[in-house]
């Protein structure tokens, strides 16, 4: 297996071990675009409605993204301390059509 491969496959996992919390970020995020156009992973874990959850793992806000609808418009520094001014992705929600 590739290691881009692998890479699918850990983040499906962890999708499916956290599916009510996936759909939850995945709502918080579509409503975020539609308000500002775009959204970070920065903007989804600072949301109120975020903060109290604590996902089985840390590769848990890298499979937010996934899925044809979700389009990187490019990445900026996070604005989240912890982070170090690691790079995060941009991102905008354009549902294919006849969804």
């Amino acid at each position: 297996m590739t290691g881009s491969a692998l890479k699918q496959l850990g983040l499906y996992r962890v999708e499916s071990s956290n599916k009510a919390l996936v759909g939850l970020a995945r709502a918080v995020a579509k409503e975020i675009c539609g308000k500002y156009g775009s959204v970070t992973v920065d903007q989804i874990r600072t949301d109120p409605r975020m903060v109290e959850f604590t996902p089985s793992s840390p590769n848990f806000w890298g499979c937010l993204f996934i899925g044809d609808e979700w389009h990187c418009l490019g990445y900026e520094p996070s604005q989240i301390k912890t982070n170090h001014h690691r790079r995060v992705g941009r991102w905008a929600y354009r549902p294919r059509e006849g969804r």
